[in-house]
């Protein structure tokens, strides 16, 4: 077998692969500045100012050395840092080359290698689905729907529009797993190394990427176990660990300890990991953690998955494909055929599924390594579904499952098309609030007005109205306090009513609030509701898609929901008492 046979598909879908590939890069870059220059992703925001408060090293040397080096987050005053540094690294490079260094420039060249990453993890679903089409004589169709669904990941998509590590790492992770696997198919110490390269750069991204070690081990050692080489294997396997060291090495110094040749693991990033699992447990008060509390295992992450991550078509398909897929193992096992990259491939897949759904945190981005395998089962299930229709039907069927599935990404690249809702607000709020009125803030989320052009929201008392501390007469009469002074009640998003009234356990107070406000109980009325929700205009029809329901963190940063109340009545009483209406 050549070092890269076969690397493409079968030749006469070259064509629409690449067609597929430049609809994926447009999907992902279209609406880059989708927030206005506003910086309103709080992640993106803060590894905006890691990476502007970075400097390039004067040497490889210096670089290498954490304790001099300018790359390195805690040398400049950032004591909290749980990311690798690879991505801003490469990023901070580019930016000074390219003349678009600085806050408000470097983020956008970030999002636009974040959407790159993305189109190269494309590209890497092509590559393995056509390495298992001709493995296993597969449908010449499987790298081309695989190609088309993943194109279309609505999570993959929005997560490209970020300068967050994510994209980044699902592109180390997966293409370090396709490497592992060509080489499984024969023994290559070319794939071999390309996998160790581009697994330590994963874990040069985001320390979790540790996750995909034992499958990329276990792929690697078993053409060497079935031919009882066992000397090669060790050969091998030291080649990809050293060559992941390495990359790690060199792609993340910060992790390490003082010292150009240093391998001890850095003492401030490993107290940094500690500390963030701390806040990830449902009895530590983290406010951004309370969404979470009392999630249903399993079950709430599948369904953020089907109806928001990917859409119910594609999901279902995805679903269809995970059994056909099962089944056919099955049946080779009863065969006596043995198929164990596959096998341990599914079984790693289900694994990772399992571990994150029963996680406290259950944020959709965790699964993001995962969706290159859910494109290539949606491909399996829309041609096994399919091979199950009449010959003269099959086409008509294609093409009402392609529609389908394209149904959902439509809607939601409809948002990068339109104005942000907290810059529309924040509009509304310049023209209609009186200047020197008093409005309020939730801690923990975006203040509003946002500055636009020579407008600042200076010429306003903003009053922060601290909701997510712990239940407390001393919380009940500062709010009561913010109410009695606030002359417009502002919500940026649903952060707070969305998480909060969830659990009158722990936030009685805080509950009975939000629902006196939005029943108009509390002497504000509701004046202005501002959404930009996904959604299909097809001239006189118009499809909405409200996602509310959808977990906090995939609405809540490129289309929030914002609602602003505004004071009637002073006659009403605090929250949880009865008072006239308006």
């Amino acid at each position: 077998m050549s070092p890269f046979s076969p690397l493409l598909p079968s030749p006469r879908h070259r064509g629409i692969i690449l067609i597929f590939v430049l609809l994926a890069l447009g999907m992902r870059l279209g609406g880059i500045q989708w927030d206005q220059g506003c910086h309103l992703h709080p992640d993106e925001r803060f590894l905006s100012m890691v990476a502007d408060a970075l400097t390039l090293p004067s040497s490889p040397g210096e670089y290498l050395d954490p304790q001099r080096s300018p790359m390195n987050p805690y040398n400049k005053g950032f004591d909290l840092f749980v990311y690798g540094t690879l991505p801003l690294s490469v990023t901070k490079a580019l930016a000074v080359f390219l003349g678009m260094d600085g806050y408000d420039r470097l983020y956008l060249l970030g999002r636009g290698l974040a959407a790159l990453a993305d189109v190269l993890t494309l590209l890497c679903v092509v590559w393995f689905s056509a390495l298992i089409q001709r493995r296993y004589s597969l449908d010449e169709g499987l790298p081309l729907l695989a190609a088309f669904f993943y194109a279309g990941a609505v999570l993959p998509i929005q997560s490209a529009h970020f300068f967050t590590v994510d994209s980044f790492l699902t592109f180390f992770m997966f293409s370090a797993f396709v490497c592992a696997f060509r080489s499984s198919l024969a023994p290559s110490p070319l794939f071999t190394a390309l996998a160790g390269l581009l697994g330590g750069w994963a874990l040069a991204t985001k320390l979790p990427a540790a996750l995909i070690f034992p499958l990329l081990g276990i792929l690697l050692a078993l053409p060497h176990g079935r031919q009882r080489r066992w000397l090669a294997l060790g050969g091998h396997l030291a080649l990809f660990s050293l060559a992941a060291l390495v990359a790690l090495r060199i792609g993340d110094p910060h992790m390490f300890a003082p010292g150009v040749f240093s391998l001890t693991p850095e003492g401030r990033f490993v107290e940094n990991i500690r500390t963030l699992r701390q806040w990830s447990r449902p009895d530590v008060w983290f406010p951004p953690a309370f969404q979470w509390i009392d999630r249903a295992p399993v079950i709430f992450a599948l369904e953020n998955l089907l109806r928001w991550g990917v859409g119910l078509p594609f999901g279902l398909l995805m679903l269809l494909g995970g059994a056909l897929a099962c089944r056919s193992t099955w049946r080779a096992l009863r065969r006596g055929e043995y198929r164990p990259d596959l096998l341990v491939t599914g079984v790693w897949v289900l694994g990772f599924f399992l571990f994150q759904s029963v996680q406290f945190s259950k944020t959709l981005r965790y699964f993001l390594p995962l969706y290159p395998f859910f494109a290539i089962l949606a491909a399996a299930g829309t041609l096994g579904g399919v091979a199950l229709v009449p010959g003269r039907a099959r086409r008509a069927v294609l093409g009402v499952l392609v529609v389908a599935a394209m149904v959902w990404p439509t809607a939601f690249l409809s948002i990068y098309t339109r104005e942000h809702s907290r810059v529309t607000a924040s509009r509304w709020i310049y023209e209609n609030v009186p200047p020197g009125d008093v409005l309020t803030a939730e801690y923990w989320d975006d203040a509003l007005p946002l500055p636009l052009g020579n407008k600042n929201p200076g010429i306003y008392t903003i009053l922060s109205m601290r909701v997510f501390d712990e239940e407390s007469p001393a919380k009940e009469a500062h709010m009561n306090a913010v109410l009695a002074s606030a002359d417009w009640i502002v919500l940026s998003s649903n952060r707070g009513y969305g998480s909060l009234m969830r659990l009158p356990g722990r936030f009685p107070h805080t509950g009975q609030y939000y629902r006196d406000l939005f029943a108009g109980r509390l002497g504000f009325r509701r004046e202005a509701t501002f959404t930009s929700y996904p959604r299909i205009d097809l001239g006189l029809f118009s499809w909405e898609f409200p996602d509310d329901g959808a977990e906090e963190v995939f609405s809540v940063y490129d289309h929030p929901q914002v609602t602003i109340f505004r004071r009637v009545s002073r006659d009403a009483g605090p929250p949880g008492e009865t008072s006239p209406q308006p």
